[in-house]
């Protein structure tokens, strides 16, 4: 909700899937969509970098010692949860796309239906309107995936975890998916 507040004259552009429904539904430039999902996703990127130096010491105790960093699937103590989503490891692939891209449909969908002033729309009361939206998108899917619905906010944290110490850019529990020729992290 902050968020959207805070963006103010961007239009709230702050995931990468909105700023690309706008360029397909609401001619939203096509130029302005690389720099804005780059900034999306360095804004989160620093975000996480604040969240991890407050955070510091409790990593290091919640995961055994000075520089463990671990992935769900591997420990109990698993801190990358903090700065990523991960799903349940009963998901299949198929699922987790599928799952990610109703609740990002349903975002869209949503977003347009609060915005749109032709007919009910919600006026000033958008970013709380957007709160509820996204809140209960958490709690129908985000038991699966950890309804990540903006890829900024997922893939910066985890360039942040792969800079601050993890082994690769985890995908899923178990497994790696950028920046490492490993298997496992």
């Amino acid at each position: 909700m902050l968020g959207v507040y805070a963006s103010g004259i961007s239009g709230a552009h702050i995931n990468p899937a909105v700023t690309f429904a706008n360029c397909i539904f609401r001619k939203f430039p096509w130029r302005k969509f690389p720099t804005y999902a780059l900034a999306q996703i360095l804004g989160a990127m620093c975000a996480s970098g604040v969240v991890y130096a407050n955070y510091k010491s409790a990593i290091d105790t919640f995961e055994g010692g000075v520089g463990i960093r671990t992935v769900p699937g591997y420990s109990p103590n698993a801190s990358a949860g903090i700065f990523c989503t991960y799903p349940a490891e009963f998901m299949t692939k198929t699922g987790q796309f599928f799952s990610e891209f109703i609740a990002s449909a349903m975002l869209m969908f949503l977003i347009y239906a609060l915005k749109d002033d032709g007919n009910i729309g919600a006026g000033p009361l958008t970013p709380l309107g957007l709160f509820f939206v996204i809140f209960g998108i958490g709690a129908c899917f985000g038991w699966e995936t950890g309804y990540a619905i903006n890829l900024a906010r997922d893939f910066g944290p985890r360039l942040m975890s792969y800079f601050l110490g993890r082994s690769c850019i985890p995908a899923w529990p178990g497994h790696c998916c950028l920046l490492s020729p490993k298997k496992a992290c």
